[in-house]
């Protein structure tokens, strides 16, 4: 009935408010600008840790081969391969850490192979060895540091884009020592049922296993490369809101000496300069600028906290989860 719809509408009116973007017609246009920033050093590792952590994992998985059941290019490992996707994004705005030490009894397990195939377990060799598998070292290639190095049959440590040239043999110059590899022809194993190329079984066997799902933001003693620029951003709003008050005190003063002498005009001159600094007087005082920080990750948000009271930068913080009384404290305080 018109009388029910007309009712409606009067309620829904008194309690709702409309959105619609036809609808707010005073809002300015929306102006997007992308910057691209570079990694801190200590952000810089802890990224790139976590990328050979993934990278490592596609090409074990018998040299990208989708079908290799534990491969995240598998389509029943989506879970694993969400929680991966996330973590990669997380780390462009917060360092973290990947608890590689977790793998010793596979690194062990590795070592014992080794000493099979011929490997003294009392020598330098061995030592050296077992530490470059736990906390990293420089490929015997390219000489570039890895954190987690690929050691081949023929007992050489290559990082993985030196080991991913050719999966037949060693590419360490001088070695081409050649790997035994396994054909889709012969019996397929439990983790790839349908394998789609030769694989080097002995080179992928002898890896151990690091997990990549230990990776933690350690975002209460980490530096962000995101907050570093937006700290140095807010710092320089605030510099030139200092000199935007400066200049409307000497503004100011310049408009009150026509009502002056002259030897008080040098006076009251000098006097305003000397107050220009200070922000205490209300009625030269700028409008300070405000700042609105977006983060999908609420570890992001506790370092931006971080960082803005290091600074000495006045903030209020709202996100969940967070009780309502004090999302509204925080709101009062923003325009405040």
């Amino acid at each position: 009935m018109e009388e029910g719809r007309s009712r409606l509408l009067k309620l829904l009116h008194r309690c709702m408010i409309s959105a619609r973007k036809i609808d707010l017609q005073t809002i300015p246009p929306c102006i997007k600008k992308v910057t691209y920033l570079n990694f801190t050093e200590e952000h810089a590792r802890c990224y790139n840790e976590l990328v050979v952590t993934v990278r490592r994992n596609i090409l074990m998985a018998d040299w990208n081969d989708p079908s290799h059941v534990e491969s995240l290019l598998n389509s029943k490992q989506w879970k694993f391969r969400t929680t991966t996707i996330r973590n990669v994004r997380l780390s462009c705005c917060v360092a973290g850490h990947i608890k590689v030490t977790d793998a010793g009894e596979d690194i062990q397990d590795t070592m014992d192979m080794l000493v099979e195939n011929g490997l003294d377990p009392i020598s330098e060799e061995y030592a050296f060895i077992k530490y470059n598998l736990l906390y990293g070292g420089n490929c015997l290639r390219c000489e570039e540091w890895c954190r987690l190095p690929i050691i081949t049959p023929c007992r050489h440590l290559l990082c993985l884009d030196c080991v991913a040239l050719d999966n037949e043999r060693c590419t360490l110059p001088g070695c081409g020592n050649l790997y035994e590899m396994q054909t889709p022809e012969t019996l397929a194993r439990p983790e790839n049922p349908n394998p789609k190329w030769p694989v080097p079984k002995d080179l992928i066997e002898l890896q151990p296993s690091y997990k990549q799902d230990d990776w933690n933001p350690d975002w209460q003693s980490t530096s962000s490369s995101k907050v570093s620029y937006l700290v140095d951003k807010l710092k320089a709003l605030q510099e030139a809101h200092r000199d935007v008050s400066c200049s409307l005190n000497v503004n100011d003063d310049a408009k009150s000496k026509e009502n002056l002498s002259p030897r008080t005009r040098g006076n009251s001159r000098a006097f305003f300069q000397l107050d220009c600094p200070r922000l205490g007087a209300e009625s030269y005082e700028a409008l300070p600028e405000k700042v609105i920080v977006f983060s999908q990750f609420l570890e992001h948000i506790h370092v931006v906290e971080q960082q803005l009271t290091i600074a000495g930068i006045k903030f209020a913080g709202m996100y969940s989860p967070m009780h309502s009384s004090n999302k509204m404290k925080s709101l009062a305080m923003f325009p405040a």
